[in-house]
């Protein structure tokens, strides 16, 4: 399980509120190539919650994706 799974998972077992920050944290964990799916997820995930990426998440999701050789991350990241 990637580390951003964990993120996310403590955050709510503690009844915290996921912020823009701990998306890009997670997606940040998934940098490693085999857990881009997981990164894409999580963008997904944080678009549907109505968070609004900053800068800093952009460049985590373009990276990770660029990272694992998956241009479907960057492009999805930049087109919403």
């Amino acid at each position: 399980m990637p580390v951003g799974d964990d993120v996310l998972g403590e955050s709510m077992e503690s009844n915290l509120e996921p912020t823009v920050s701990s998306y890009t944290a997670a997606v940040g964990s998934c940098e490693t190539g085999e857990w881009w799916q997981t990164a894409l997820t999580l963008w997904v995930c944080l678009r549907q919650v109505k968070l609004e990426p900053d800068a800093i998440s952009y460049i985590s999701a373009i990276s990770t994706g660029e990272n694992a050789g998956q241009w479907q991350l960057a492009v999805t990241s930049l087109g919403e």
